[in-house]
């Protein structure tokens, strides 16, 4: 019976709460916005995070999140101070860091040339032409969609082969399978072994980033190849993968430092890793959560102080009712519970409210951005219990002074 008698107890003060409600709609709704944009901000903020956080490590991911890139600085010289010509890493220097470094799983030289052109019959496309080595592409993360990658026996032969992206595929061949077709670069003809699976980096590409490039705008072809062709053993830079990411920079410094050793210092390197890439994205992730974050709270505080002011004009609106209350033998107790659930409530209300505005918008987003699982369900939950918690501070303060009406004041009271 004591359950019975609470439930049907709390019922009313909902009923009573909504007619209040309803009894001062403008005000009401007035006191509610904060609450709703609030929720609505945390809602859409927490989608914002998880889509941005998802977005930005799947393209970082296709460098090989435990890259790192090694290659000489040209800013080393002093001013009048000759500087010497090469770009301080050959085969040489390769097989002396395969030998000696003990921070790395995997390595491979790469020599970029931009903007060249590639021709196939009357098809052409501007691309970037990349030399490098067997390991490229389990360190660069690239996976073959069709043939395979350059093999061993494709350097050691130095067999003019190449892979190719899928933006040099679709542009070159079309509809027509590119495998055992050439292509030409120059002058010189490639045989195509594979395609690369295609890559998206359409995030990085916007925000100017280093690496942004197109990444299906790519002609691969073996490291000897193109020193032979070019008559040269240089490299223009080394790629490897550290260990582990968190092992990336003592790599770095470990591989400079072997490149400093075998010339005598004459050449200084620069180095870069994916883990300042990820540690930057982690950055910029969680200013854009915290300055969301004040914003969702300002909401929120805006629309607690309207809550207290609603129910606060409820208390002196109904003095005389909470006086009878209070000579039927109400108790304190009784009438913070009343004043706090009518609190909660619209509170909650406007939580739901708030939740409801923010799926909408994501899902809006969802649809015209054809991005999926953009909704982050534990930042609804959030949303929700801050929402109660606001219900419940914003009306301690009514509710105790409700409580502490005295009950023939209050009778009296017009």
């Amino acid at each position: 019976m004591g359950g019975l008698f609470t439930m049907a107890s709390h019922l009313d003060n909902i009923l009573i709460a909504l007619d209040a409600l309803l009894a001062n709609r403008l005000r009401a709704f007035l006191s509610l916005l904060g609450i709703i944009i609030g929720v609505a901000a945390v809602i859409v903020i927490g989608a914002a995070v998880k889509s941005g956080k998802s977005i930005i490590f799947d393209e970082l991911m296709t460098f090989g999140l435990k890259s790192l890139w090694v290659h000489r600085s040209f800013n080393e010289g002093q001013p009048g101070k000759s500087i010497k010509m090469g770009s301080g890493i050959d085969n040489d220097d390769l097989d002396a860091l395969i030998k000696n470094s003990r921070t790395i799983d995997r390595i491979t030289p790469v020599t970029e040339r931009q903007d060249l052109w590639a021709r196939n019959g009357t098809n052409f496309i501007k691309m970037k032409l990349l030399a490098v080595g067997t390991d490229y592409a389990v360190i660069n993360n690239d996976s073959v969609f069709r043939g395979r990658f350059i093999m061993k026996e494709d350097l050691e032969s130095r067999r003019s082969v190449c892979v190719i992206g899928r933006k040099v595929a679709d542009k070159l061949f079309g509809i027509e399978n590119p495998l055992g077709k050439e292509i030409q670069i120059g002058k010189d003809k490639y045989t195509t072994i594979g395609i690369l699976e295609k890559k998206d980096r359409d995030f990085l590409a916007s925000i100017g980033s280093i690496g942004g490039d197109d990444a299906n705008n790519r002609v691969i072809i073996p490291i000897s190849t193109y020193q032979r062709k070019y008559n040269s053993r240089q490299i223009g830079l080394i790629q490897a993968e550290a260990t582990a990411i968190d092992s990336a920079k003592t790599a770095e410094e470990e591989l400079k430092n072997i490149l400093i050793q075998r010339h005598k210092g004459q050449y200084a390197y620069n180095s870069e890793t994916m883990q300042q890439y990820i540690e930057t994205a982690n950055s910029i992730i969680r200013i854009v959560s915290w300055i969301g974050g004040v914003a969702a709270v300002v909401s929120l505080v805006v629309g607690g102080i309207g809550i207290m002011n609603i129910m606060t004009i409820s208390v002196v609106e109904r003095t005389r009712e909470i006086g009878i209350r209070k000579a039927m033998g109400a108790r304190r107790a009784d009438i913070m519970v009343q004043f706090l659930s009518e609190s909660v409530f619209i509170s909650l209300l406007g939580g739901l409210c708030g939740a409801g505005a923010g799926i909408a918008i994501i899902s809006i987003i969802q649809i015209l951005s054809h991005k999926p699982r953009l909704l982050a369900p534990e930042y609804v939950a959030v949303a929700l219990t801050v929402s109660i918690l606001t219900g419940i501070f914003s009306g301690l303060y009514p509710a105790y002074r409700a409580a502490s009406l005295d009950p023939v004041k209050a009778l009296r009271y017009e």
